[in-house]
């Protein structure tokens, strides 16, 4: 019985898998381009990237799961970013935006969840880790991105000295434009 239960296991570990890498060998163009547009931003507001070595693949997270995205920290190696396959698929061009610049704020940056409001309720951050209005983002892309790549304090900047995930990111999940 033992033998049968850890043959069914194997099984289903293979049937799930592996994760589908897409960098650095082409793969998705959205993402890739996403990508080299976060490395200018970050070059036009003078900031420096903590690791540069990303690599990206697409997964389902756990049925009912609100995840779209999450960062693994790797002390060696690159880190990783792993996107909800079918929340991309139905994502805005906002939304992806949004998600791989959050994930990046992580992965790239080492920034933390910030979750501070303005007076009105307007997250201050793109690093919020829940959902908030891609009209916001929209009508505030320019001082967000300024946020992102420019405030970088000691409580927001994450450590990349050992191995771990960073939460899986469940903001963003709102598509209405």
């Amino acid at each position: 019985m033992k033998k049968v239960t850890l043959c069914l296991f194997a099984v289903f570990l293979t049937a799930m898998g592996p994760r589908r890498p897409i960098l650095p060998d082409g793969g998705d163009d959205e993402v890739m381009s996403l990508y080299s547009d976060f490395k200018v931003l970050a070059n036009d507001f003078g900031t420096t990237l903590q690791k540069e070595s990303i690599t990206f693949s697409f997964t389902e997270f756990f049925w009912g799961s609100s995840t779209v995205g999450l960062c693994r920290f790797y002390s060696r190696g690159p880190n990783q970013i792993e996107l909800s396959r079918s929340n991309w698929n139905r994502g805005t061009e906002t939304f992806k935006e949004m998600l791989l610049f959050h994930e990046l704020g992580h992965c790239a940056l080492g920034r933390g969840h910030f979750n501070a409001t303005h007076s009105g309720g307007r997250p201050e951050s793109l690093m919020n880790s829940w959902l908030f209005s891609q009209n916001f983002y929209r009508q505030h892309r320019d001082e967000y991105l300024k946020e992102l790549f420019t405030s970088l304090s000691g409580a927001q900047r994450l450590s990349f000295g050992r191995e771990r995930n960073y939460d899986g990111c469940t903001f963003g999940e709102d598509h209405s434009h």
